[in-house]
């Protein structure tokens, strides 16, 4: 029988485990990261909110949305995130929000059905639709990047 064996099962193993590593890696990670993705699925996929808002639009009537202030976070941006009942409504964040009737050529059109507004905290949204809505407004701290 041979010597040299044993070093020839050892170095079969190591060789194994170094072809078989990444994806034994991707495998056992498939719960935190699943193949094919960007990003962590944590990080796709948002917490519930805390912080909620309804609107009750009537047809036509312009109403404010008030983004809350954060006290633990008062440097960090409010990240909103709309849903609606109906499937037109507008916003805008310099005046008061107007259904457009015609062309509006100066920057001053109000903004079709966002899903989502990163706005300073305690910033005002008008919010307009052109038929009876429900607007809700899920609220987030977003802490900008250091």
């Amino acid at each position: 029988m041979r010597r040299d064996r044993p070093y020839l099962i050892v170095f079969c193993a190591f060789f194994f485990a170094l072809l078989a590593a990444p994806w034994l890696l991707e495998v056992f990670a498939a719960g935190t990261e699943p193949p094919g993705l960007e990003l962590p699925i944590r990080d796709s996929v948002r917490a519930p909110s805390t912080y909620i808002n309804a609107r009750v639009l009537a047809a036509n009537t312009a109403e404010t949305v008030t983004a809350p202030t954060f006290a633990t976070y008062p440097s960090a941006k409010a990240l909103g995130i709309f849903s609606a009942t109906c499937s037109n409504w507008y916003y805008s964040a310099t005046g008061t929000a107007a259904a457009p009737a015609a062309d509006v050529t100066d920057g001053g059109a109000a903004a079709r059905s966002p899903v989502a507004l990163k706005v300073a905290q305690g910033a005002t949204l008008s919010i307009v639709a052109d038929a009876t809505c429900v607007v809700t407004t899920e609220w987030y701290v977003v802490r900008e990047p250091s």
